[in-house]
C-alpha cells in the first residue's frame, strides 16, 4: 500500500477514533472532540474498523473539482484577461469579464427570440 497523505484533522480524527473504538472515550466526547455530530461519528467510525486510518482520508484528494471550467473557456478567459485588461486586478478584470459574459448572454437570448 502507497504513503497516503493526511490533514492536521484527519490525523486528529484517526487519533480521537481510535480512543472510541478502544472503549477510552464516548461517542458524545469523540462526536464533541472532532466537531462533528453523534451520527458522523458512527459514520466515522465504521469506516475507520473497515478500512483503518486510510479510510479516514478524504476520498476527494486529487480529483478535480465538479464545478471547475473546461479548458476551452478557462484559455479563452486567460486569453482575454491577457489581451485587453493585463494591467487590472484579479477582482477587476473577473467583473469586466462577468460584465463581457452577460452582454454575450444576452445577445445569444435575442437572437433565439
Amino acid at each position: 500500500m502507497g504513503v497516503v497523505l493526511m490533514s492536521k484533522r484527519e490525523l486528529n480524527r484517526i487519533d480521537v477514533l481510535a480512543r472510541l473504538d478502544g472503549r477510552r472515550l464516548t461517542t458524545l466526547a469523540a462526536a464533541d472532540l472532532m466537531r462533528v455530530t453523534v451520527r458522523q461519528t458512527h459514520r466515522l467510525l465504521k469506516r475507520y474498523r473497515a478500512g483503518g486510518a486510510p479510510a479516514i482520508a478524504n476520498r476527494r484528494r486529487g480529483r478535480p473539482s465538479n464545478n471547475r471550467l473546461s479548458d476551452v473557456v478557462r484559455d479563452h478567459a486567460i486569453a482575454l484577461v491577457r489581451e485587453y485588461y493585463a494591467d487590472f486586478g484579479p477582482t477587476l478584470a473577473a467583473e469586466k469579464l462577468g460584465i463581457e459574459i452577460d452582454d454575450a448572454l444576452a445577445i445569444a437570448e435575442q437572437v433565439d427570440v
